[in-house]
Formats: structure tokens, C-alpha cells, sequence
């Protein structure tokens, strides 16, 4: 699957078309400078509607959201280089092929002009356990930036590519935070995917 996203990221790396598409801008809630805000207005209903014990590392994730998420939201969505993101990839908006192996994206309604590693963030810290993840997480890393550079990319080096990675672990656990908490149609209930998904995100 990683390799799909680094020849989706590598066709449209620093495409200057896209760097002045207004649509691609992302509004609201989930604008770059509005996301640290949010955050913070959502968190405490957030912490309400788990159904599981909320732990002292839960409550140390908010806090590590709270003090990194502004940096991050303007660095990854904001500065360069830049490329065409899913910014939403997870199982659910993925189809595979059975012959070929091909990988088809749905639901772009979060799509946007940033960071690459966005999506790799997205992918790795919300699809595996913890314990997997933090096995294969610099493997992972590494077969997708050897896949970006063998699709063209040649001025993003991995060091850099790691550092925004680093950065970009605070996005989906902060947006998925946001959406929960301040979604009146929400509540705790046994078996929430928030339960199960929102663990998985800090070292």
C-alpha cells in the first residue's frame, strides 16, 4: 500500500498547479491554523465519550497534542515541498485489486496540498497495534522513501522525510480527538472505533 501512496505523492511533487488551487485548501475546522484550536475545544468532550479508562498516558497524549499540533499543522500544510495528499487513508478508503495488485483511493473529500508524510502517518500509526508498529515503523519509513525516489523524487532526502514524519504522528489522533468531541452526535458506547483507534497513536 505504501507504494501506491509514494507514486501518488511522487506524480504530483511540487506540481505548481496544485500549490495555487484554492479547493485544495483545506477550511474550517480543519484549516492549518485553525486545527490547535479545535483541538482544545473538542479535547474535554473527547475524554467524556470513551468508553475505556482514561489513563495518564491518554491524558499525556493530549498534552503532547496540544503543545505540538500548531507547529505541525503549519509546517507539514504550509512549507515545502509539497505534494497532492489523500489525507485520509485508512482500510475503509481502499480497494485492492485481486490480479494485479493495483490500489484504488476513495473518498477524497479531505484531499489537500502538504507534506507527504501525512499520509504515511496516517496509514502507519492507524492501521497497526502499537507493538507491530513500533517493530516495523523505520522499515516502513524506508521502503517508502525508496519508492518516492525510484518514482522521481530526488530533493527530499530521508532524514528529512523521517523529521516530518515525526511531526506528522500528532495530526490524526488531534482530528480524530476533534471529530469525536465535537460531534453532538456522538456518545460513549462499548466497541467505539474512537476506543479502540485513539491508543494506538502515542510512542
Amino acid at each position: 500500500m505504501l507504494l501506491a501512496v509514494a507514486l501518488l505523492h511522487a506524480r504530483w511533487w511540487q506540481a505548481p498547479d496544485l500549490a495555487n488551487a484554492s479547493w485544495l485548501r483545506l477550511r474550517y475546522l480543519t484549516a492549518p491554523e485553525a486545527m490547535a484550536g479545535a483541538f482544545s475545544d473538542g479535547w474535554p468532550s473527547f475524554l467524556q465519550k470513551l468508553s475505556i479508562p482514561v489513563t495518564s498516558q491518554i491524558r499525556e497524549t493530549g498534552d503532547w497534542i496540544r503543545q505540538n499540533l500548531h507547529e505541525a499543522a503549519m509546517t507539514l500544510f504550509d512549507s515545502g515541498p509539497r505534494t497532492l495528499i489523500h489525507n485520509d487513508v485508512q482500510a475503509d478508503n481502499l480497494f485492492f485489486g485481486e490480479v494485479d495488485e493495483n490500489v484504488i483511493f476513495i473518498d477524497w473529500q479531505m484531499a489537500t496540498y502538504a507534506r507527504c508524510v501525512i499520509d504515511v502517518a496516517n496509514w502507519v500509526r492507524g492501521q497497526l497495534e502499537p507493538e507491530v508498529r513500533r517493530t516495523a515503523e523505520s522499515q516502513l519509513l524506508r521502503l517508502y522513501h525508496d519508492a518516492l525516489v525510484a518514482d522521481g523524487v530526488q530533493d527530499y532526502t530521508f532524514e528529512q522525510c523521517m523529521a516530518d514524519y515525526r511531526l506528522a504522528t500528532v495530526l490524526a489522533p488531534a482530528r480524530l480527538a476533534c471529530a469525536v468531541g465535537l460531534s453532538e452526535g456522538l456518545h460513549a458506547h462499548p466497541g467505539a472505533f474512537w476506543d479502540a483507534l485513539f491508543p494506538r497513536y502515542p510512542d
